[in-house]
């Protein structure tokens, strides 16, 4: 049922970042792009739709396995990560506030932070990671699985080199988005 994904986890993995990638930002923006000429409804909020579409398929693909594996565990790890954002992103905002202008987001700026939020987390933690998870059960291999997601996740950010952005920041986007990979990961 699934051979190539069992023989290949890696590639595989990679195969289910690139196919919700296309499903989410290809089929359903296209589709978003219809929608809103017709209705006005964000294009945005369409790829959140077909990243949720592809996330209940890999679901439906692989069920039963995924039938009550959520377990929980030593989250503490998590949550010291998550208080580290938290800091740096309380510096930001202080920093905005203090030296800089502070404007409030437009809603196509919050449609796009959701779309990018749900869709990478989608494509590049939620499909690959499980299963890798899956096919690797060892704890020895969750580093290998979280780098390999990780680079992944870096490497797509050069693609905005292809949107005019320097090389230089666009190289620094490619480490940032791969360290925040990591964190995101774990």
């Amino acid at each position: 049922k699934h051979s190539f994904f069992e023989k290949h986890t890696a590639g595989g993995a990679i195969l289910l970042m690139i196919w919700t990638l296309l499903i989410s930002s290809g089929v359903f923006a296209v589709i978003g792009r219809e929608v809103n000429t017709a209705t006005g409804f964000p294009i945005e909020i369409m790829t959140v739709i077909g990243a949720l579409v592809v996330l209940g398929i890999h679901y439906l693909w692989f069920k039963p396995e995924y039938e009550g594996s959520f377990k929980g565990g030593n989250i503490a790890i998590g949550f010291k990560l998550a208080a580290f954002m938290c800091i740096y992103y309380a510096y930001l905002m202080i920093q905005t506030f203090v030296w800089g202008e502070f404007h409030l987001p437009a809603i196509t700026g919050v449609y796009t932070a959701i779309m990018a939020g749900v869709l990478e987390e989608t494509a590049f933690r939620a499909l690959p990671i499980s299963l890798m998870m899956r096919n690797w059960k060892e704890e020895k291999k969750i580093p290998v699985i979280v780098t390999i997601s990780a680079i992944c996740f870096g490497i797509l950010h050069a693609m905005n080199a292809f949107g005019g952005a320097p090389l230089p920041i666009t190289t620094v986007q490619v480490i940032g988005a791969g360290l925040m990979g990591v964190l995101f990961s774990a």
